[in-house]
């Protein structure tokens, strides 16, 4: 499952973040990655077989990227 949760992080790791600076709204992709996080993680709960399992890990982990590269950018910006 960490082999999925990876794979996932690293396919929109540096395509959330580029999207969000090119089209200047990064609060909308917070909240539209909170909601599919949100989405993928209630999932997770209440999946009865593994390859639904691996779904649903894979799910939040595509925009648990997104949604890390997003809350670092404000960090900087304070220093």
């Amino acid at each position: 499952m960490s082999l999925v949760f990876t794979c996932g992080s690293l396919v929109t790791a540096t395509i959330g973040g580029w999207l969000s600076d090119r089209l200047g709204r990064r609060k909308v992709f917070v909240l539209v990655a909170s909601l599919i996080m949100g989405a993928g993680l209630l999932t997770l709960g209440f999946t009865t077989t593994y390859p639904q399992c691996l779904g649903a890990a894979f799910t939040a982990a595509l925009v648990f990227a997104v949604l890390g590269a997003l809350t670092v950018i404000p960090i900087r910006k304070v220093r």
